[in-house]
């Protein structure tokens, strides 16, 4: 199960003062926590685990100057919330927020990166396989990084099934709910996605993390800024007036309590972590796999299919190059690297 474990022992007062000090430095009229849910649209931030939710999480946050919530309920918010995160239909997600949520953003983060980055939690999490086990580790989420053994183990032995994982939640969230699984009269759409139970399970952005993240503040800002138009779309709900919107961005990431974890100094640096040029070459493949089936059909004029393909090529492009290297260190040791 991955955890986000924010406001445990009294972390809620420091989210709301950090909230509140974003607002007077933008500012902003004080917007009281969570008084603006009642029949109002909601917004569901979906991701494979290890996508970079939590920074993603502080800005729908900040924008609506509103405490998000979690699938688990694990930051103890409720599902009475403005915006909710959740890995859905991956199982380290669950959909615990009933009808609760009307639209969504999907978050993409490189599969490169993220699967690397799921396997921390799951190693800080001692690979618990349930809600109590789970919340027993919470101290000790982003606190630790696991030893390249142990990396390579679980590697070797979740790849594939993770790899497939992360193009399915692409599918079924593009596919406005659309199963893996089939009947008879063929692929059926996830019960949760009809007659009304959510509003509407196609995105109505996708956002991706490494913009989000990126080195360049207008890079970042005009990413960050999708999100809150996203948002501007739903009647009756506060978001942060317009001009200020540079500055939120600004000052979330200028606190980074809010998004950056412990990590840094215990255990090997991330880029230690690598894949076999095997493994990279299935991964580039099932992006491809992705890139061509939405840049053609019906495909054609979506918005969200064309974003899509955009960032899939970026990808794709990134772990070529990783995958060349890979295979000129393989061949060139004798097939001995990790």
């Amino acid at each position: 199960m991955e955890v986000d474990v924010p406001f445990f022992e009294g972390q809620q007062a420091f989210q709301t003062k950090n909230l509140e000090g974003i607002g007077a430095t933008c500012g902003l009229t004080p917007v009281s926590i969570n008084d603006q849910i009642a029949l109002n649209k909601t917004t569901l931030l979906a991701s494979y685990p290890g996508s970079g939710k939590r920074l993603t999480w502080r800005l729908l946050e900040a924008f609506t100057q509103s405490r998000a919530g979690d699938d688990w309920d694990l930051s103890q918010n409720g599902y009475d919330v403005l915006t909710l995160k959740t890995s859905y239909p991956h199982p380290e997600g669950v959909w615990l927020w009933g009808d609760s949520m009307d639209q969504m953003i999907l978050l993409l983060r490189n599969p490169r990166f993220a699967i690397p980055s799921y396997h921390n939690m799951r190693y800080e999490l001692n690979f618990s396989t349930n809600w109590t086990q789970s919340f027993q580790r919470k101290d000790h989420i982003y606190t630790q990084r696991p030893s390249i053994e142990s990396w390579v183990m679980w590697r070797d032995a979740r790849f594939y099934k993770e790899m497939n994982r992360w193009a399915y939640y692409i599918d079924f969230w593009m596919e406005s709910g659309l199963k893996k699984n089939t009947t008879e009269s063929g692929p059926v759409i996830d019960w949760h996605c009809q007659d009304n139970y959510m509003m509407n399970c196609h995105p109505q952005a996708i956002i991706q993390f490494e913009k989000l993240y990126s080195e360049s503040e207008s890079v970042g800002t005009n990413e960050a800024l999708r999100i809150a138009e996203v948002l501007d779309t739903v009647e009756n709900i506060n978001v942060v007036e317009e001009e200020a919107r540079p500055c939120v961005y600004k000052e979330v990431m200028a606190r980074p309590e809010f998004y950056k974890n412990g990590r840094e100094g215990s255990g090997p640096d991330p880029d230690l972590k690598k894949f076999t040029h095997l493994q990279l070459d299935f991964m580039r493949g099932r992006l491809e796999e992705l890139r061509n089936k939405f840049s053609s059909g019906r495909w054609l004029e979506d918005n969200n299919a064309k974003k899509l393909v955009e960032i899939l090529n970026e990808y794709i492009n990134e772990v070529q190059v990783e995958y060349e290297i890979a295979v000129a260190d393989y061949y060139g040791t004798g097939g001995t690297r990790l």
